[in-house]
């Protein structure tokens, strides 16, 4: 998906909204105002997006070498998010 970061974030914003209609409204409120705080980052210059493409190309690379050492993938809950091999 080739949109500026700004757009980006209003897509992620809009499907989230539209798949969560009978969400938490606390739960909503936290997202709408994590949704703002990110859009004021990005426009403030205070962080930088990484592309679409680079974070599949990771993601795929890291699942093939758990796939090579025959252990299955998961994904990590730390701040990172990142895909962790099982043991």
């Amino acid at each position: 998906m080739d949109l500026p970061p700004r757009q980006k974030l209003a897509l992620a914003e809009f499907l989230i909204e539209s798949a969560e209609a009978a969400a938490d409204p606390e739960a909503e409120a936290a997202w709408d105002s994590e949704i703002g705080d990110r859009i004021h980052a990005i426009d403030e210059s205070r962080i930088t997006g990484v592309a679409y493409e680079d974070v599949r190309r990771a993601a795929e690379s890291h699942l093939e070498t758990c796939a090579r050492n025959g252990q299955p993938a998961a994904h990590s809950t730390s701040s990172t998010s990142s895909v962790t091999c099982n043991p």
